[in-house]
């Protein structure tokens, strides 16, 4: 119904993104989750209430409309190949966006770096949504995934932290590949029976 519609987004939206950014001091990045059916002139409103009140933040591609400061992909989706420009992959803990009691099916560390690692090696950044419960606490078994993973970027930082894309432009049978400051960074997932791995086309040294 437009009618409710407009009452909810004059009313309601339109204010509280007009306080979120006026009142909370500097903002980086407002991650809308729309358009849906919205048409384009309320998605303009939310786009220019940010950028008058934080000039500097950037806005999310869910925005739509080719409005947001970069592109970003469907829940839990990795490119097959390398996308050129600015992008994220987004992904979730479980399978619920928000705090789910009965939704206990949580990634492990493992699944979480490869969502990690390949998101990177395609070219994106990647953001990884946490729900947590009424009393702001994260659930015990997502932070002990998240905690393992930490230790495993801890020791390979140079897998993630401004790294660029693969050279091969997409994952390979094994895992994946990414580059930082001349080097080659090979992550397995999964060894090959052979015990080998395969890089179509390389020549260099090792």
């Amino acid at each position: 119904n437009p009618k409710n519609f407009d009452n909810y987004f004059f009313e309601k939206c339109l204010p509280q993104v007009e306080e979120i950014t006026k009142n909370y001091g500097k903002i980086e990045l407002i991650w809308f989750d729309t358009p849906g059916g919205i048409p384009e002139k309320y998605a303009k409103q939310l786009v220019d209430v940010v950028h008058r009140n934080q000039p500097h933040a950037l806005v999310s591609g869910r925005v739509g409309f080719d409005m947001g400061d970069y592109r970003t992909f469907g829940d839990m989706e990795v490119p097959l190949e390398n996308v050129d420009g600015l992008w994220e992959g987004v992904d979730v803990t479980n399978d619920s966006w928000g705090y789910a009691w009965y939704d206990q099916n949580w990634k492990s560390p493992k699944q979480i770096l490869e969502y990690l690692i390949s998101t990177i090696a395609r070219g994106g950044t990647y953001m990884l949504n946490v729900g947590p419960d009424g009393k702001g606490q994260v659930p015990e078994l997502a932070q002990e995934s998240l905690r393992s993973a930490g230790k495993w970027i801890a020791k390979y930082p140079q897998a993630i932290y401004y790294a660029d894309s693969s050279p091969w432009k997409h994952a390979l049978p094994w895992g994946d590949v990414v580059r930082n400051e001349g080097k080659l960074y090979l992550t397995v997932f999964n060894w090959p029976a052979t015990g080998k791995l395969y890089l179509p086309g390389f020549r260099s040294e090792i």
